[in-house]
């Protein structure tokens, strides 16, 4: 169940308990809207997802995400598509733990997931993989370079329900 956050829980947060979550979430996502103006307007309030301890808000162009495990992550265009279609932050790939980032060479779009990746070109469509969990963007390049995918595309992720 997603809680929309209101300035009355910013407030009461702020009056209650200085050590909320919502007190980092809220700048974090706002400083990340901020180095990137293509996002476009906010089209949500900041929401926190489900039981955990997981925010996000969405923008014309793109969401931004913030635990406290992994940071501020910027999901966006095809792969933001992709991942929504697959179950979003219940999806088998679970939340993103780094920016979407864009490979001129080779045209490329990649998101990088707590369980795996997508990368998506207009050449070649959607690859999905499967990979051991990166608990940070930081992580997930620790033994030299990207997430290693377990065998090929993953034709058995399912959209969650």
């Amino acid at each position: 169940m997603d809680h929309s956050i209101t300035w009355s829980d910013f407030r009461t947060a702020v009056r209650y308990d200085p050590t909320s979550p919502l007190l980092l979430a809220v700048p974090a996502i706002s400083a990340k809207r901020a180095e990137h103006s293509w996002l476009g307007e906010a089209v949500s309030l900041h929401t926190r997802v489900g039981d955990g301890e997981v925010h996000r808000r969405e923008y014309e162009r793109g969401t931004v995400y913030w635990t406290e495990r992994h940071g501020t992550a910027l999901v966006h265009g095809m792969v933001r598509d992709i991942w929504t279609l697959l179950g979003g932050e219940r999806s088998a790939l679970g939340l993103p733990v780094a920016d979407v980032q864009f490979d001129a060479t080779n045209g490329e779009f990649s998101g990088c997931f707590e369980h795996g990746s997508i990368v998506w070109s207009p050449a070649l469509g959607p690859t999905i993989s499967v990979a051991v969990p990166a608990t940070s963007a930081a992580d997930a390049l620790v033994d030299g370079g990207d997430l290693e995918a377990v065998g090929g595309p993953n034709a058995d992720l399912a959209p969650a329900t």
